[in-house]
């Protein structure tokens, strides 16, 4: 378990050499962005079926595909969403310590310690 931890780590946060410069996520030129958004966009229209597409309208797929794609650009929602899906896969992975890891959430992760309102706690936090 300890490797795939590792190579998780490695794949998402590579290791980086300290002789040579770092790259920003955001230095890619404006150009090669719009072209991957352009490649991206065409790839996600072209993954919907062609018999789902007729079911539910041409027009009104490409609109949903559309938004979808749209969804997926905002920066704070994959994070979220992110975070989301590895909090469900760590819950499946480790069933039996269900109740520590509630407990960790109750005692530093839960919003209300940060004045956030939690979907958990049915009261809004103290302010």
């Amino acid at each position: 378990m300890a490797e795939f931890v590792a190579y998780l780590r490695d794949s998402v946060w590579p290791p980086t050499d300290p002789t040579q410069p770092t790259t920003q996520p955001g230095e890619r030129a404006m150009e090669t962005k719009m072209r991957t958004r352009v490649l991206c966009r065409t790839m996600l229209l072209g993954s919907v079926s062609e018999d789902l597409a007729q079911f539910l309208g041409n027009e009104t797929t490409r609109r949903g595909v559309l938004r979808v794609f749209r969804l997926l650009q905002e920066e704070r929602f994959n994070r979220r969403f992110v975070h989301f899906l590895l909090e469900a896969i760590l819950c499946q992975l480790f069933r039996s310590h269900r109740a520590h890891w509630e407990s960790l959430f109750e005692k530093q992760l839960c919003p209300t310690k940060t004045g956030r309102s939690c979907r958990a706690h049915a009261t809004p936090p103290s302010v």
